[in-house]
């Protein structure tokens, strides 16, 4: 049990190494092989690890293949709130990216109601988001609006950078499909002074700005 724990923790710390160097497709092996330990194991927190690292290295458009399967068998098998939503979300996001957003929607649902069921404001924000990548078509924006203004009502309280940039991302999004001129320069503004913080906000709002002046 011992040397099988020691290589689910070298595995995982491997994928993680290789997803932040930006090699993908390396962390997706490696995170593929800290699963299967872990699932040998019955080490469930592994698994869960490796099942969102897997997930969060999914190529948007690529057929998911197994991860959708694994993602469930690994909710089906998690009861605490917080984990619960983590992993739905990444299950409704899966989908999302496979191009079935419908399928993903009762696990993004879930997401959210664990999140606040938890009270953790990191993960209601990271759920909402997820809720919003499975209802993108034009008959949900109605919904889509809901979902943006409650994400940025969460997110202004957060400090994860990254949770704050989805927001005013999404809140941009909402603003052009509803030509709100006033949001669209608000979130813009929004992105540039987060862009002071992260390099990735910084990216954003150079581009979006750009998108924006040509508009």
């Amino acid at each position: 049990m011992g040397t099988s724990t020691t290589e689910q923790a070298t595995l995982l710390a491997r994928a993680m190494a290789e997803r932040f160097a930006g090699r993908g497709a390396e962390a997706n092996r490696l995170y593929g092989q800290a699963a299967e330990a872990a699932r040998r194991a019955d080490d469930l927190d592994g698994w869960t690890e490796a099942a969102l690292g897997l997930a969060a290295v999914q190529v948007f458009g690529a057929e998911p293949g197994p991860l959708p399967a694994m993602l469930y068998d690994v909710l089906v098998r998690t009861t605490d709130d917080l984990q619960r939503s983590k992993v739905a979300a990444a299950l409704a996001r899966c989908w999302a990216y496979a191009s079935q957003a419908e399928r993903g929607q009762p696990f993004a649902d879930e997401a959210v109601e664990r999140a606040r069921s938890a009270g953790d404001p990191a993960q209601l924000a990271d759920a909402l988001d997820a809720a919003l990548a499975v209802r993108w078509g034009p008959d949900d924006l109605e919904v889509r609006g809901a979902l943006t203004r409650e994400l940025d009502e969460v997110a202004a309280h957060v400090t994860d950078p990254d949770k704050r940039l989805q927001a005013h991302l999404w809140g941009l999004h909402v603003a052009c499909e509803t030509l709100d001129l006033h949001a669209m320069n608000r979130q813009i503004r929004a992105l540039e002074v987060l862009g002071e913080q992260s390099p990735r906000a910084l990216f954003f709002a150079a581009t979006r700005r750009a998108m924006l002046d040509l508009l």
